[in-house]
């Protein structure tokens, strides 16, 4: 499965081309979520 890998804090707001106040139902969008997944290959 997928691993979280790192958390990018403030990812979308105005410094990054995000309107303020940005919501995704109804919720601020703040923090953006890298994940990883071993695929296997050496």
């Amino acid at each position: 499965g997928f691993r979280m890998y790192r958390i990018v804090r403030d990812a979308f707001g105005p410094s990054t081309g995000y309107p303020e106040g940005l919501l995704v139902n109804g919720i601020p969008l703040c923090d953006q979520v890298v994940f990883e997944r071993d695929l296997g290959v050496n």
